[in-house]
């Protein structure tokens, strides 16, 4: 059921009207109960003679009253918005899991990272640092923020910030990759392989296309079901583009530190020790940053898509990459990672004093 409240013919406007349609809730869908119900502001399409929400977006709702703004007059009406309560819940606590699950995993790999003063000086161990802190402040803005669509305000606010974060998280897995080419292509320390260099570059671009989006495009940091990029107008493509610039620079230089690596392979017979371990070391890796690619950039490339999307899939598959990145980032720069095991390995043995080196302390 619908109520038309018919204003003028459709007329574009330079400014948004921001109007409120009176009208109680329980009047507009009282046949199922089981289901999840939610009023949304739409007007008539006469062309294709359709409701349409293009141009309209509900900004809040009560009881007896429902706000909107429009960028145009014409008919609007009020609709209910009904979908099943329970796939919707099962979907929700999923959802919670996997992201509690990847923040708990990305907290103890901080926490790893700070606890040893040895890493603090390696610039791949830098890195990670910034990839971590940005992922949990990402999926943080996830868990919490994403549904706050009933403060305009603070849901802008909650867009931008996950939209600059998401933005962080491509940029350093991209500086991942060009340390790695810088480990694999010169010998010689480089002037431009720097922490100061990454986070310019790192930092500097997510922030330079979120000043420009925000700035220009204000109102669409809002996609009126949750707190990220609309969709109507192209807004999302201010993070699809990027990312799949980003995600493409790194599929591209990942290839050239595997065709290096592959060759130099050969080379390492009959070199000392100390260079067969830094090759394998770096060989390591290699492989991991390789496994952690297609992880990082397919979740957030259907991830736009699945926030704003009606297709339950693309939520699914969207979750479970979510939920995965931060236990694969744990598994991978912490388990299994040369740096960190020496360090552990270090600690523990700290104040193990063995035989040998009692005598050589005697003499």
């Amino acid at each position: 059921m619908c109520i038309v409240y018919d204003i003028v013919s459709f007329t574009r406007l330079k400014a948004r009207l921001n109007f409120s349609l009176f009208q109680k809730m329980d009047t507009l869908y009282t046949e199922n109960e089981s289901v999840d119900k939610e009023p949304i502001c739409l007007f008539f399409n006469e062309t294709q003679l359709v409701w349409s929400d293009e141009g309209v977006t509900t900004i809040n709702y009560s009881q007896d009253k429902v706000s909107c703004y429009s960028d145009h007059i014409t008919s609007f009406s009020v609709m209910m918005k009904v979908t099943k309560a329970e796939d919707n819940k099962a979907l929700s606590l999923m959802s919670k899991v996997c992201v509690s699950l990847s923040l708990i995993a990305l907290v103890v790999s901080l926490i790893v990272y700070c606890l040893f003063p040895e890493l603090w000086k390696s610039l791949r161990v830098s890195i990670h640092k910034n990839l971590v802190v940005n992922m949990i402040s990402m999926q943080s803005l996830f868990l919490f923020g994403i549904d706050k669509t009933g403060n305009k305000i603070i849901c802008a606010v909650v867009s931008v910030l996950l939209h600059f974060t998401a933005l962080n998280t491509f940029t350093w897995m991209f500086g991942e990759a060009v340390y790695l080419l810088f480990k694999v292509s010169t010998s010689a320390p480089s002037q431009h392989n720097r922490l100061r260099n990454y986070m310019a570059v790192c930092y500097g671009i997510p922030l330079i296309i979120v000043v420009i989006s925000s700035a220009g495009f204000t109102s669409e940091y809002n996609d009126g079901d949750s707190c990220w990029l609309g969709q109507e107008r192209g807004m999302i493509w201010a993070f699809v583009a990027p990312a799949l610039c980003i995600a493409m620079g790194n599929t591209g230089i990942m290839c050239i530190v595997v065709r290096i690596i592959y060759k130099r392979a050969g080379n390492m017979v009959g070199k000392p020790a100390a260079a067969r371990n830094k090759f394998k070391q770096l060989r390591k890796a290699t492989r991991g940053t390789l496994m952690l690619l297609p992880i990082m950039g397919s979740a957030w490339i259907i991830g736009p898509f699945a926030v704003s999307s009606d297709t339950e899939f693309l939520d699914y598959v969207f979750n479970l990459l979510n939920g995965s990145q931060g236990v694969f980032i744990f598994l991978i720069y912490c388990v299994f990672d040369n740096e960190t095991n020496e360090c552990f390995k270090k600690r523990f043995k700290k104040n193990e004093v063995t035989p040998a080196t009692e005598m050589t302390q005697n003499e």
